[in-house]
């Protein structure tokens, strides 16, 4: 009867394992699902267009899309950043929308010295050439570099923005982003050596967002031509 007795504990946890464990990884899965759907994108698209009115929709469709598409690589789901460089440097052209609310910051962001003066009209992927890349790229860690705060960049896009982090492309603050810098350049902002840079005063609070695998859609036409948009000359 005491063997019977102590064969039973096997048989039970036996038991327990087989129904109950299924159970635990589908409850598991479901959490996973329900988790990945709170920041799905689909669900919001209609709140994050009618948000950025700024934007072409087709650049916002293109974004969440791949976003959509996407979901395996991206761990930090919460946000999605368009910059659109077919818009002047005077204007607040970066978008940081989150996901989850539909709330859409707008910062000033500077493009390369060498991909134009007031608009961003060429790009390139060749080391030492000082000028913008675009594409989708992830974002990587928070970092100090010898600009302060920095955010790595790795481009998704093989012979678009690929050597992107090699480059040392990324995210930084940079005193020469701000509208001061527009006035004392007559009508453009600042500019990098490719590194798409923000406001020094931004940097830390934006970084800690998008940080960690967010995705960062760099929208540009290559060599277009300049709109007609009136920025302000300091005269």
């Amino acid at each position: 009867m005491k063997k019977l007795r102590n064969l039973s504990i096997p048989i039970v946890l036996s038991l327990f394992l087989v129904l109950c464990l299924p159970l635990a990884e589908e409850g598991i899965d479901l959490a996973r699902r329900t988790a990945d759907d709170r920041f799905n994108p689909a669900v919001k698209n209609e709140t994050v267009v009618n948000n950025v009115p700024e934007l072409a929709q087709n650049v916002l469709e293109t974004a969440l899309a791949y976003h959509k598409l996407h979901q395996p690589i991206i761990r930090n789901r919460r946000y999605l950043t368009i910059i659109d460089y077919t818009k002047p440097s005077c204007t607040k052209r970066m978008f940081v929308i989150d996901l989850k609310t539909g709330i859409v910051e707008r910062q000033l962001v500077a493009h390369g010295k060498n991909s134009g003066r007031v608009y961003a009209t060429t790009f390139s992927n060749q080391m030492e050439s000082f000028k913008s890349c675009r594409g989708f790229f992830l974002t990587g860690d928070k970092y100090t570099g010898k600009r302060g705060t920095a955010l790595a960049l790795h481009g998704l896009e093989k012979g678009v923005n690929d050597n992107a982090f090699t480059r040392g492309i990324v995210i930084h603050g940079a005193p020469y982003v701000n509208l001061r810098s527009v006035l004392m350049n007559k009508g453009r902002l600042g500019r990098s050596l490719g590194c798409p840079a923000i406001s020094d005063k931004e940097i830390n609070r934006i970084v800690d967002k998008i940080r960690g695998g967010s995705l960062l859609y760099v929208y540009a036409r290559q060599d277009r031509v300049a709109a007609a948009i009136s920025c302000p000359s300091g005269k």
